[in-house]
């Protein structure tokens, strides 16, 4: 695609965006970005409860290191996450929500009978079918 056919693209995207939801749009990314964060973290399982406090939510770019935080409610992670997710730029910045520690992608591909369907995957397929998308 050209630069000016992607730029074209880029303003119908902002003006769909901005037709749908003019004053709900970063209210409703914020629900979408809580629900998700909610789901990934009360799916994970828990032995220790350190998978589940790493579930980390950062603005603007990915967590790069785990944390030291045992979690096994989960309420930790989702308070920390909702803060970040209350403050969100939603316009200018991307938000992430990563899972750091090394067996994390094990987890999400059912290594644990605990979450044999993953998490992630699994959180975003619920959202989908709440919002009859297919």
């Amino acid at each position: 695609m050209s630069t000016e056919g992607l730029n074209q693209f880029k303003m119908d995207l902002t003006k769909f965006r901005d037709e749908i939801m003019p004053n709900n749009h970063a209210a409703f990314c914020k629900m979408i970005a809580m629900t998700i964060d909610r789901g990934v973290v009360l799916k994970t399982p828990v032995k220790t409860g350190l998978a589940r406090g790493n579930w980390q939510v950062t603005e603007g770019a990915p967590a790069t290191q785990p944390i030291k935080r045992l979690d096994p409610s989960g309420e930790k992670a989702i308070k920390e996450g909702s803060g970040v997710i209350r403050t969100w730029n939603v316009r200018s910045k991307v938000l992430w929500i990563t899972n750091m520690v090394p067996y994390a992608e094990k987890l999400e591909n059912g290594h644990s009978k605990q979450a044999p369907n993953g998490m992630v995957e699994l959180t975003l397929n619920e959202i989908k079918e709440a919002a009859h998308v297919v």
